[in-house]
């Protein structure tokens, strides 16, 4: 009933890219305490190498702290959104028909200017990126 009658499968025919700012403030809430867990473990445990075998670890202090920045506060991650978190209008940043795109189409997005505007007070938690697929025909 619902298989493309000529060829008897069914496959999405349109995806559509969209940008968005969130916000989420308990999971990046959760993000920063989780940064500030790790560097007090750093602490005690360099604390420790210098009380107990009198190694002072001060010189990987800044070379730790940027690692655990860049993984906990400034990389990406998947979490499940509501629409409620969306603040603002989202913007398309590429479509694609899948009947006729190519490998080359898929692979990148081109950078493209756009606002996004939030009409209320809010803070921004960060930004979301998802798609849809559309079975408009395939």
């Amino acid at each position: 009933k619902w298989l493309n009658p000529n060829t008897g499968v069914m496959f999405p025919s349109h995806c559509t890219m969209f940008w968005g700012a969130i916000s989420f403030e308990e999971d990046r809430l959760h993000k920063i305490n989780e940064y500030n867990s790790s560097m007090q473990d750093w602490h005690e445990f360099s604390g420790n190498m210098q009380k107990n075998y009198n190694i002072n670890m001060s010189a990987l202090t800044p070379h730790y702290e940027k690692e655990q920045s860049d993984y906990f506060i400034h990389s990406s991650l998947w979490t499940e959104l509501s629409p409620e978190h969306l603040i603002g209008q989202s913007v398309i940043i590429k479509q694609l028909d899948l009947n006729t795109c190519t490998l080359a189409d898929a692979e990148a997005v081109s950078p493209i200017k756009y606002n996004i505007n939030v009409p209320f007070p809010s803070k921004v938690s960060g930004f979301a990126g998802w798609f849809t697929c559309d079975f408009a025909g395939s």
